[in-house]
Order: C-alpha cells, then structure tokens, then sequence
C-alpha cells in the first residue's frame, strides 16, 4: 500500500498544488544574460601590419 492511498482528499489536494509550484518554477542562473560570444572574443576588433602601422581589418 502506499502513503497515497491513506491520505484525506484535502491532503492530497494541497500536495499536488505544491508538486505545480516545484515544476512550474524555473530557476534562472548568474549567466542567463551574458553574451557569450562577446566573452570569447568573437565580435572583437582585429588588427594587422600595413606598412609598418597598425590597422584595423
């Protein structure tokens, strides 16, 4: 037998109202907003000899 089974109607109720809050709530980590490819580096200028200057590709 289960526990289930020997639990009032009420009981059971207020159980499940707080099984929907566990699933319906998403935590949300630290890194959610950042842009990683910024991070990384991949929108960054680059930069390369002409002529003896430095310029921008």
């Amino acid at each position: 037998m289960r526990i289930e089974d020997r639990l009032d109607n009420d009981i059971k109720e207020q159980l499940n109202k707080i099984r929907r809050r566990k699933k319906n709530k998403k935590k949300r980590g630290p890194y959610d907003n950042v842009n990683y490819s910024d991070l990384m580096g991949i929108n960054r200028d680059r930069y390369e000899r002409r002529g003896g200057s430095i310029r921008r590709k």
